[in-house]
């Protein structure tokens, strides 16, 4: 029972170990919430570490992702289909609670493979602002999120 136990212990310390954590910022620097990925559960949280919501990523065998958005009363607030195209970019589609597309964005890798850049629009098509992400050397990432004007709105790295 005692080696049960411990063996479990271990078990949910390297679960734990193996989050990802990402901290969001404002174009001032200070931290606005944080977010922790575990397997496919996403979980975010404000600057005061209260729950807001969660994001859950199940992929189907047609190789789409869809992403179920909820409120921190579990309620569902929306949610995102992806798709990767041959050319190796990556689109999404933002829907509401009804089914209503409210936007999309479209990711595109460099040819190294370090930086990727995704562009978000509204649901007319227009652009609504861009996003910068830097994989660094460490394993690490930054990214820097514009307005459609190009003005550094925030950062998040995740580690």
């Amino acid at each position: 029972m005692k080696k049960l136990l411990l063996t479990i212990i271990v078990a949910l310390a390297a679960a734990n170990i193996s989050a990802q954590s990402t901290t969001y910022r404002d174009r001032n620097g200070n931290r606005t919430s944080t977010s922790t990925k575990d397997k496919s559960t996403t979980t975010y949280r404000d600057r005061y570490g209260n729950r807001t919501g969660t994001a859950t990523t199940q992929s189907s065998s047609s190789g789409k992702e869809n992403t179920t958005y909820r409120d921190r009363y579990g309620n569902r607030t929306g949610t995102a289909e992806t798709r990767t195209s041959s050319n190796g970019n990556t689109n999404t589609t933002y829907r509401d609670t009804y089914g209503n597309r409210t936007g999309t964005s479209e990711s595109k890798t460099s040819y190294d493979g370090k930086t990727i850049t995704t562009t978000y629009c509204d649901r007319y098509g227009n652009r609504t602002g861009t996003s910068t992400t830097t994989i660094n050397s460490d394993g690490s990432t930054t990214t820097t999120f514009r307005d459609k004007y190009g003005n550094r709105t925030g950062t998040s790295t995740s580690r």
